[in-house]
């Protein structure tokens, strides 16, 4: 088992409030469904600060006990489809994983399950029971239903889609090597 922690856009070179719920939620689950590891993902998602998400969660989450050796970072999501996509790559390479844990905002949990759905298809059971109740977001449902948009016509797993629209349909991604 592994909890995944989804990032939340850095503001400054310190944990935010709903970051940091999103991180104390994650420690949470990590410490109350006895995984083994818990992974924090998020990349530099805004240039005016100079650090990835992930890695000041993971600061965060070791000033609060977490054995080192069980955290994986994911450096290179800045969207929720990143989220999936590179913590996929990162479960992967971890073994005898077979239920993934997605700890996000409450509000946030509809649009994350649809990705990691796609991404990690039937290959890993996946659980959205643990997120932060932390204000919400108007802009939301739009976000939704452009997700479901990206998705649409890609078999559930099917990596090798997924990255090529990320490179070509997504604006986040266009740098994303040949693989």
């Amino acid at each position: 088992m592994v909890v995944v922690v989804l990032g939340h856009r850095l503001v400054g070179q310190t944990v935010h409030p709903e970051l940091r719920a999103r991180i104390e939620m994650g420690i949470t689950a990590f410490r109350e469904t006895a995984s083994q590891h818990i992974v924090f993902s998020g990349g530099q998602s805004n240039p005016s600060v100079p650090a990835a998400e992930c890695e000041v969660m993971a600061d965060y989450a070791k000033s609060e006990g977490v054995d080192p050796t069980r955290i994986h970072t994911d450096p290179h999501a800045l969207d929720t489809v990143g989220n999936g996509f590179f913590t996929r790559r990162v479960v992967n390479n971890i073994d005898t994983i077979s239920t993934v844990t997605v700890v996000t905002s409450c509000y946030h949990c509809p649009r994350a399950a649809v990705v990691f759905r796609h991404c990690y298809a039937d290959e890993y059971e996946l659980n959205t029971d643990y997120c932060c109740k932390f204000g919400d977001n108007r802009e939301e449902k739009s976000k939704l239903m452009a997700t479901r948009e990206f998705f649409e016509g890609v078999g559930p797993g099917d990596m090798c889609e997924i990255a090529t629209r990320l490179r070509h349909i997504h604006d986040k991604y266009d740098s994303l090597p040949d693989r």
